[in-house]
């Protein structure tokens, strides 16, 4: 992820400074929508992430923006 994923604006809102999670939380709405397309189980997405990657997943994890579209998390 390049630098401007958590890019401080200034702007007032939830994706202040968050629009590298916003961005993975968008290929999840993605996923859920487009995976069976591809022979994909939307009910089965993994999450898999080493170092600032696992911190990543962790904070998905936990986001209510999340909630309801992840099945396995490998942090």
């Amino acid at each position: 992820m390049q630098y401007t994923g958590f890019l401080k604006t200034g702007a007032t809102g939830s994706a202040q400074g968050n629009f590298g999670l916003m961005d993975l939380v968008a290929g999840l709405h993605w996923l859920r929508e487009n995976l069976p397309a591809f022979g994909g189980d939307p009910e089965r997405v993994t999450l898999m992430g080493h170092g600032t990657g696992a911190a990543l997943v962790n904070f998905i994890a936990v986001s209510p923006v999340a909630k309801g579209k992840l099945v396995i998390l490998i942090i």
